[in-house]
């Protein structure tokens, strides 16, 4: 039979154990309204604007006859789209892969001037009046898709990854003086008609990236597109993709997103 004394001391001993829980309790409690209820961590601080584009000033790259005007941002959408962005927006540019993004899920400071269609050169050639480059935080670009696709320009795959390279190579090396997050091009599908030889030269672009750019004024990011969005092979998952087998569905534009959101938070840009 339990003796007082050894009751007392059971007793003191359990005491000591909940003020231990207490503390615990207290601590875990803490920690927990410390965190964030998702999305960026507020208050956010704007990036500075930087002149994105205080290099060399190419001359307006000529247009083959088979590069036309897609139309897929007309005016004055587009300008005032520009005009609503603020000094040290990140500027987002390319083609129908990365129109439908919004500019949030790659930064919380990101302004989407993608247009579905657009050939690299046009894109470079819209620089020319897109003045708000000279007060922005980044440029981000995932470009060349459509002159990969319309090989009549070049006459083959070969000439197209040639051209797309040479355009990083100089206009855009030359140009560029702020931080630029470049993404390799999308694969598709490997279920597609196409996909061997077309995914063969978007490898060889990704792989040539690096060294177009080298020697750039501005800080230059190459982003991998997400593993998680490719098969063994290299290719587009199915279940990353629309039916087309080439553009993003919810899934795939997500994973897109996160890999760009990241370097950008890398760059101290993004939270």
């Amino acid at each position: 039979m339990p003796t007082p004394t050894s009751l007392a001391a059971d007793l003191s001993a359990i005491s000591a154990d909940l003020a231990v829980l207490a503390t615990t309790l207290d601590t875990k409690a803490a920690e927990v309204g410390a965190l964030t209820t998702g999305g960026a961590p507020l208050p956010l601080t704007w990036p500075t604007g930087i002149d994105c584009l205080g290099g060399t000033v190419p001359s307006t790259i000529s247009l083959p006859s088979g590069d036309t005007d897609s139309g897929g941002f007309p005016e004055p959408s587009y300008s005032r789209r520009k005009m609503g962005t603020r000094s040290g927006s990140v500027h987002i540019f390319g083609d129908s892969i990365i129109q439908p993004i919004p500019g949030s899920m790659i930064s919380p400071f990101g302004v989407n001037f993608a247009i579905g269609g657009q050939s690299l050169r046009r894109l470079i050639n819209s620089w020319h009046s897109h003045a708000e480059l000279h007060d922005a935080s980044a440029i981000v670009m995932l470009s060349g898709v459509n002159d990969m696709l319309n090989t009549g320009y070049y006459g083959s795959y070969s000439g197209a990854v040639s051209t797309i390279l040479w355009m990083y190579a100089n206009p855009i090396k030359n140009w560029v003086t702020g931080p630029i997050v470049v993404s390799h091009l999308m694969p598709v599908v490997n279920t597609r008609s196409d996909h061997a030889a077309y995914n063969a030269a978007v490898a060889s672009v990704n792989s040539g990236l690096a060294t177009a750019l080298s020697g750039c004024a501005g800080t230059v990011r190459i982003v991998p597109i997400n593993p998680a969005m490719l098969e063994s092979d290299g290719s587009l998952k199915a279940s990353c993709a629309d039916p087309d087998k080439q553009h993003m569905n919810k899934l795939g534009a997500k994973l897109l997103s996160e890999p760009l959101y990241a370097e950008l938070q890398d760059l101290g840009i993004n939270p």
